[in-house]
């Protein structure tokens, strides 16, 4: 049987890609067999060699030729990558200049196909940018939780929507209050936002280690304040004259739970905070 050319650049594309992955990353790198659309895993590791659980997975395209530094990928493949939930980045190997660029599929983005043998995306790689090197160790290694930060932020704004509308609703100064009823249903839809915050601080411990508290701090400190303003718009308005019992409740509750929703302070200080992006 004829080992053809083609084939053969595809291989050693894909096993020089492993071998830059393993002596640049210092991570494990495993060719898939069976090609769906996923040529390669990538096992993200800490800075002190220990596996994070996570993984990245690769599609890897091979050239002979250095000047070739851009791919176009059939539309429908790069939409499939969209919806995989492991992040998927696509390498080009440059075997004769001995080099490695990678890009991230972004599973947001609008795609703008183009016409290059059928709809395509094109994807460039920037020479200097793109390169895999260890320089974006850091860079790959949070990717890797794109979906757990997701998850997180998704959870903390809806956290903090309902939390400043509490602070404009009782920012009440010089109104008459005639809807006694809504600011009592407030007060016991915060069972259902703590709840939610607290669903975050346990996603957020899980890998606050490797990307940060996600904001979720600062939530946890607006989630506080909308409290201690709705108690104070209480008793500015008489209302515990009324409900003395729920609202003084509600009022002791608010120090019992500043623990319950603190964060482990011995997972501070991470180096992949994504508080500010």
């Amino acid at each position: 049987m004829k080992y053809a050319e083609n084939t053969a650049i595809g291989d050693a594309g894909e096993y020089f890609f492993a071998y830059t992955v393993a002596t640049t990353l210092g991570w494990p790198c495993r060719l898939l067999d069976i090609d769906i659309g996923i040529d390669a895993q990538i096992e993200v590791l800490d800075d002190a060699k220990h596996s994070t659980g996570q993984f990245l997975a690769v599609q890897i395209k091979t050239t002979t030729d250095p000047a070739v530094n851009a791919r176009y990928i059939e539309l429908k493949h790069v939409q499939y990558w969209q919806t995989v939930e492991t992040p998927v980045l696509i390498a080009l190997v440059d075997l004769k200049g001995k080099k490695v660029y990678i890009k991230h599929i972004d599973k947001s983005a609008s795609l703008v196909p183009v016409k290059h043998g059928g709809d395509t995306i094109k994807f460039d790689f920037d020479p200097d940018k793109d390169r895999l090197s260890k320089k974006l160790a850091s860079k790959l290694r949070l990717l890797s939780f794109e979906s757990d930060i997701k998850e997180i932020k998704q959870g903390l704004k809806k956290v903090r929507d309902k939390c400043e509308l509490i602070l404009k609703e009782t920012d009440s100064e010089g109104e008459i209050i005639e809807d006694h009823d809504h600011y009592l249903e407030l007060m016991r839809s915060f069972r259902s936002i703590e709840t939610r915050l607290h669903e975050s601080k346990i996603q957020v411990q899980r890998v606050i280690k490797y990307v940060g508290d996600c904001g979720y701090d600062d939530v946890k400190e607006l989630f506080f304040a909308a409290r201690s303003s709705l108690i104070g718009f209480f008793y500015d308005w008489k209302f515990h004259h009324h409900d003395a019992e729920e609202i003084s409740n509600f009022e002791n509750e608010y120090v019992k739970n500043t623990k319950y929703l603190e964060i482990n302070s011995g997972e501070k200080g991470s180096v992949f905070d994504t508080r500010k992006k």
